[in-house]
């Protein structure tokens, strides 16, 4: 009877054959014997092309990929069970990672993979396998959207769906990434917290941005090499360690380590000039935040990361921050901040902004250099946002930095003497934001009136001027 019952195969003995990863070629050429998990796959074919995509995109990156820390990081929380957040300022690796970690799983661990932009969470809820004991890893990638604000309730309710069912089914694993920018703005809106019975959120959060010298270097060094730079370039790069310039370059990124080494930028130079040729892209790396700055911010983010441009190249104390913001987002309101600065200020922190404190005053400046470098050239193109900045001025600095964002004299002639106008016919003018009186603004405005050649008798009173006490 033992030997009878061997020779003998139930429904559920064919569905566990036909759903062993090496078995599938079976499922598509007998699409009649296919098993619950297999139809749910044939359903939503064009989800596992999507699938089989990433994978291949993986493979294909995986020779350029350095194993970080921070990858390290990641990978030990879904290792046991816990949903991880990737976050990070843009170009740092975020994309890059998630795909790794998510082929780990696949090719190593048998997992079937679930994947979808954020802004397609019912693919996702559509994907999952009926079986809470089915082998699945869910990689939803900019989990909250291109844009923070496009995170509708209907996704927000998808997504605490979808958390539920991996923190109940011990065999889900669950890895989301996002920029740091659209991450700040969810936690203002939606309170994960009510997903996870301690209260905390129900994910592990693990920035990209921690990069290691060492690990900079590897990178670079593994770009290089598997990129087939040239010998002649890379002997450039290694003479008298010009290396070390790139890799403690504070604009260094991946992203820009990758584009300085694919052929086409490569091409564009001599061996000799190499480093240089990449040291400048670093001093320029304009790009990196372009995408951010045009498409993944609103307004009142903007306009406060111009008021800030205006005001410094360093940073500013957030109450000078504040008042000059107010005064462009709210001329004529008697509400002080009725558009909430300090959520503006959450988003932006740890994206494109740092706060820090410095003698127990709470400092604001941009999270890089090249945010700076940025803006100087999107204002220089942009004259309605410069006339807008100058016409809502609060301090001096805002209008002598914006009209240096442009190589038209006559425009700074017609600017000086708009100044001196307000000055002399005694309306309230900008004073400089680190005085403590207007004597610093008075000394400029004589210096105007002398390279104008006017001699004018001005009688001033001191209330007349913002100062910051």
């Amino acid at each position: 009877m033992d030997a009878i019952k061997k020779n003998i195969y139930t429904r559920s003995d064919c569905d566990a054959f036909i759903s062993k990863k090496e078995n599938q070629d079976i499922a598509q050429r007998y699409p009649n014997i296919l098993n619950m998990n297999s139809l749910h796959d044939l359903i939503n074919s064009s989800t596992v092309i999507d699938n089989q995509d990433l994978l291949i995109s993986s493979r294909v990156l995986s020779k350029l990929f350095v194993p970080t820390q921070q990858y390290h990081i990641a990978m030990s929380p879904l290792e046991n069970n816990h949903i991880v957040l990737i976050s990070g300022a843009p170009g740092t690796g975020k994309t890059i990672s998630s795909k790794m970690l998510a082929a780990q799983f696949v090719y190593y661990g048998e997992y079937s993979l679930r994947f979808s932009e954020g802004e397609d969470l019912h693919r996702i809820k559509d994907e999952l396998s009926p079986h809470l004991d089915q082998k699945e890893f869910i990689f939803i990638d900019d989990v909250f959207g291109q844009h923070y604000h496009d995170m509708t309730n209907s996704n927000e309710s998808l997504l605490k769906q979808i958390i539920r069912r991996v923190n109940n089914s011990p065999n889900k694993r669950m890895l989301v990434n996002t920029r740091m920018t659209i991450l700040q703005e969810a936690r203002q809106r939606f309170n994960f917290a009510d997903e996870s019975v301690s209260g905390e959120e129900p994910f592990t959060t693990v920035d990209m941005t921690d990069i290691t010298p060492l690990e900079k270097a590897e990178i670079l060094v593994n770009h290089l090499r598997c990129r087939n730079v040239d010998r002649n370039y890379i002997n450039v790069i290694k003479d008298n360690y010009n290396y070390r310039d790139i890799v403690q370059h504070e604009n260094y990124t991946p992203r820009i380590i990758d584009r300085c080494t694919q052929q086409k930028f490569v091409h564009k130079t001599e061996p000799n000039k190499y480093t240089s040729h990449i040291l400048d892209t670093l001093n320029h790396a304009n790009a990196i935040w372009d995408d951010e700055f045009r498409h993944n911010l609103s307004s009142t983010d903007r306009i406060l990361l111009y008021t800030l441009y205006s005001l410094t190249n360093q940073q500013v104390p957030e109450e000078v921050l504040r008042r000059a913001v107010n005064a462009r987002i709210n001329p004529s309101s008697e509400l002080y901040e009725s558009v909430n600065i300090n959520d503006i200020l959450q988003r932006l922190n740890e994206s494109m902004i740092t706060i820090t404190h410095r003698n127990n005053v709470r400092m604001i400046g941009v999270i890089n250099p090249s945010v700076n470098d940025y803006l100087r050239t999107y204002l220089y193109q942009a004259p309605e946002e410069r006339e807008r900045i100058i016409a809502h001025a609060t301090f001096m600095e805002q209008i002598e930095r914006i009209m240096e964002c442009t190589d038209d004299i006559a425009y700074e002639e017609e600017k000086i003497t708009q100044l001196l106008d307000s000055f002399i016919s005694g309306k309230d003018a900008p004073a400089y934001s680190v005085s403590n009186d207007s004597a610093t603004y008075v000394n400029a405005a004589l210096l105007v009136l002398i390279k104008q050649l006017k001699n004018i008798t001005v009688n001033m009173k001191s209330s007349r001027f913002l100062t910051i006490g």
